[in-house]
């Protein structure tokens, strides 16, 4: 399966978000590029961990950190992103 990729004018509208998002700590934009670009891939090949492409690197470091970080709540769609009802996106 090919790899999913955000488009840099979509990364750059994401990335300005998550920096001005104050429960969300993000340090280096491309590693948090790289995983939300894996939770993309995870979501479109309904694959299991083991899985992973190896581009993402090792599948349980990308699963302790997707724990991690919806444990935490920070995969939550906020609710002024989410769709509205009845809406098909």
């Amino acid at each position: 399966m090919a790899s999913v990729r955000f488009w840099n004018g979509e990364w750059e509208r994401i990335w300005g978000c998550l920096k001005g998002h104050p429960g969300i700590y993000v340090l280096q934009e491309a590693p948090t590029r790289q995983f939300l670009e894996l939770i993309l891939w995870m979501a479109r090949a309904v694959a299991p961990w083991r899985l992973l492409p190896a581009e993402f690197g090792p599948w349980n470091s990308a699963y302790k950190r997707f724990a991690e970080a919806h444990g935490r709540g920070h995969l939550e769609v906020p609710s002024r992103l989410s769709p509205g009802p009845g809406s098909h996106a």
